[in-house]
């Protein structure tokens, strides 16, 4: 189920228009994902020609593993690409801030930056908080006739996050370092991270967070094979 609507934002009155797809699934890389909402928003896509122009701006849904909160959402500023997962009051993590979490061994793509609550004041297409009810996951959520730009009831939720704007990301917001990274055609080591590449790293981090919840090291889960060994030096 689809819809494309314009809206206007309380904040500026400018329309933004938003397609979006409830309660679905959506291929992503190589995953069929069951997903709870994707929303693709033509003035946050990057205007550059990439692989980024067939992805979404926000693609939110459950982790089954886990059972925690995942969401991909795209940097209204540099069309990078960011991972959040979130967790509920009863775990160890709720409130934590990000150097408590690293603290603690959690290891995801260029660190955790992010750690904070539902933004509830947020249009749902932008906020990091989850659509859907967590005891509704699988079920089709049909929430199409409320306004985009008018705060919702979210879950209570603490949101962790990273961000694939690292020095060795390329930013597709950013047109020299895509012509450099085309120029030199694979010559150099920066690359994209894309849809799929923030998917995994969303699931493992999602299942570091469920060996925190059952007492167990977050060391014990396996990296995905997309996660760089070590950081290139420039």
């Amino acid at each position: 189920m689809a819809s494309g609507r314009s809206r206007t934002t309380a904040a500026t009155g400018t329309a933004i228009a938003v397609t979006s797809k409830r309660a679905g699934t959506r291929r992503i890389g190589n995953y069929l994902v069951p997903v709870e909402a994707v929303f693709h928003v033509p003035r946050i896509a990057p205007a550059a020609r990439g692989p980024w122009n067939a992805e979404a701006e926000k693609v939110a849904w459950w982790d089954e593993m886990s059972g925690y909160g995942c969401i991909i959402r795209r940097s209204a500023k540099n069309g990078a690409l960011a991972g959040f997962v979130g967790v509920g009051p009863d775990h160890p993590l709720f409130n934590f801030d990000q150097r408590a979490i690293e603290s603690l061994g959690v290891r995801i793509h260029g660190g955790v930056n992010y750690s904070w609550p539902c933004q509830e004041s947020e249009p749902e297409w932008r906020s990091v908080c989850h659509v859907g009810d967590a005891n509704r996951r699988g079920q089709v959520t049909a929430r199409l006739e409320r306004t985009f730009n008018q705060p919702f009831r979210h879950d209570e939720m603490w949101w962790v996050g990273f961000s694939c704007d690292q020095p060795d990301d390329i930013l597709p917001n950013d047109k020299r370092d895509y012509a450099v990274e085309s120029a030199l055609d694979g010559l150099s080591h920066r690359i994209y991270r894309d849809e799929a590449f923030v998917y995994e790293q969303c699931v493992y981090l999602a299942a570091q967070f469920k060996a925190i919840a059952d007492n167990r090291d977050p060391a014990e889960v396996p990296a995905p094979s997309t996660t760089p060994a070590t950081k290139t030096e420039r």
